[in-house]
C-alpha cells in the first residue's frame, strides 16, 4: 500500500516534459508584442520634413521660386496644403504641383523682398495630419 501523499502527487509524463520548452517563446513574444503595441510610434505615425528646397534660412532672389518640402512617408497630395506668409503681407494658399515623388510636396510662389514662411499641413497616407514652416528669405536683385 501506497502513502495517500503519494497517492495526491501529479506525474509528470512525456507530453508535459515536451511542451514546457514551447510555451516559453511563445509567452516570451507575446510579451515583446504587447510592449511594442503600448511604446509610443510619433515618428512613424507622422510625416516628418526632412529636408526643404530651397533651404530653411536661405536667401533666394525675389520673384517666382518654386519651394520643395520633402516628407519620411508618402503624402496625400490632394489633401494636404500650403500657404504664404509673403513679407508684404499677403497669404496666398498655393497649389500643390501634381505629380512628382510621393513624398515630396512642391510649389511655385512669387516670393517679396523680405522674410517669408511657407507654412505647411500634410496628410500622410497612414491619416496623419502634420503641420509646419518654413521660414526663408527673398531679397531683391
Amino acid at each position: 500500500m501506497t502513502a495517500p501523499s503519494l497517492q495526491a502527487r501529479p506525474r509528470l509524463g512525456r507530453r508535459t516534459l515536451l511542451a514546457a520548452p514551447l510555451v516559453t517563446p511563445f509567452v516570451a513574444q507575446s510579451a515583446t508584442l504587447f510592449v511594442a503595441l503600448l511604446t509610443p510610434r510619433a515618428v512613424r505615425a507622422h510625416a516628418v520634413l526632412v529636408g526643404s528646397e530651397p533651404a530653411a534660412g536661405s536667401t533666394v532672389p525675389a520673384g517666382a521660386v518654386t519651394f520643395a518640402l520633402r516628407f519620411n512617408s508618402r503624402i496625400d497630395h490632394a489633401r494636404s496644403r500650403v500657404e504664404l506668409l509673403g513679407a508684404n503681407g499677403e497669404r496666398p494658399v498655393l497649389t500643390i504641383a501634381p505629380g512628382g515623388p510621393p513624398d515630396t510636396v512642391s510649389v511655385t510662389m512669387i516670393a517679396a523682398a523680405g522674410t517669408n514662411t511657407i507654412r505647411w499641413q500634410v496628410l500622410a497616407v497612414d491619416g496623419h495630419i502634420t503641420r509646419g514652416e518654413v521660414v526663408f528669405y527673398a531679397v531683391k536683385q
